[in-house]
């Protein structure tokens, strides 16, 4: 099968909810993006992280220590990246997400402006998990829109 580069979509939980973002502020070939729980203040949260959340992260990115990482998140220059998406996106963040702030979908939908569609979930986790059997249906749903 081949890929069809007109119909590429991005969509993650958390970090790969940022990836997702990240990857479709550098790239126009992503088409639509959708996240849930994504950080966009990568900064702010490394520095929240648990101890074993920040050895993964120092074995990912090959870092040794946190002002390398520091150093290699302020040149992402995430703000930028995110503003360049072009594509529909999609931002779902729980709002008893207890691991990356509410403000942080917030702050997406406002930096991706105004292709960007928000939805606070109550009662939501992190990844929304109580929620997922609604959610996905709904998030691929507007997807399958976006690319078709």
């Amino acid at each position: 099968n081949s890929v069809d580069h007109d119909a590429i979509g991005a969509f993650g939980f958390s970090f790969g909810g940022f990836t997702s973002l990240y990857s479709a502020g550098l790239s126009e070939s992503i088409k639509a993006v959708a996240t849930i729980g994504a950080p966009v203040r990568l900064r702010r949260a490394f520095s929240d992280i648990p101890y074993l959340m920040k050895q993964r992260t120092f074995q990912w990115s090959g870092c040794q220590s946190d002002a390398e990482i520091d150093e290699m998140l302020r040149k992402m220059d995430v703000p930028s990246v995110i503003q360049n998406i072009k594509s529909p996106a999609y931002v779902v963040h729980g709002l008893a997400d207890d691991v990356v702030s509410m403000a942080e979908g917030k702050l997406a939908h406002k930096w991706i402006g105004r292709s960007s569609r928000l939805k606070l979930v109550k009662d939501g986790d992190h990844t929304c998990s109580a929620q997922l059997d609604e959610l996905l249906p709904e998030l691929f749903d507007w997807m399958h829109d976006q690319l078709h």
